[in-house]
């Protein structure tokens, strides 16, 4: 498996991986309260960095080990990739407009926003190793 094949499959886990910590752990902290009276700030920021630096780290180790130059191939993938899960954030980010707009407390609209990263990072990460295997898609 490539590098860069890799190093999708790792973000493929880290993200849904981050999130569930942080769900679950939200629980834990309600404790039988509803979970928008809950304080969440400090577990999204630490799951999201937690996230990002089990991401990095193992994105250096890949990369270390194996040492390729993108061609043209891997900057069309990164490309169409980068586009699926932007497509999700954009649709996400109008939900979250959509909750402000109707006074929804920041909570349920915080969550809706890093469900949409978390959402966004899987599919990408999915088009990633799927265009790496079977080939990127004629248009």
């Amino acid at each position: 498996m490539e590098a860069r094949a890799k190093t999708a499959a790792v973000l493929l886990g880290v993200a849904p991986a981050a999130w569930i910590t942080y769900l679950a752990l939200l629980v834990m902290r309600a404790d039988g309260a509803p979970l928008s009276t809950t304080g969440y700030v400090d577990l999204v920021l630490w799951t999201i960095g937690g996230g990002i630096v089990v991401a990095v780290a193992t994105t250096l180790v890949v990369h270390t080990r194996d040492r390729q130059a993108a061609d043209a191939r891997d900057r069309e993938i990164e490309g169409r990739a980068d586009a699926m899960g932007n497509a999700i954030v954009v649709l996400g980010a109008l939900v979250a407009l959509a909750l402000a707009l109707a006074d929804t407390p920041s909570f349920w609209i915080a969550n809706a926003l890093y469900l949409t990263f978390v959402l966004a990072g899987v599919l990408s990460a999915a088009a990633r190793l799927g265009f790496y295997r079977v080939g990127v898609p004629g248009w």
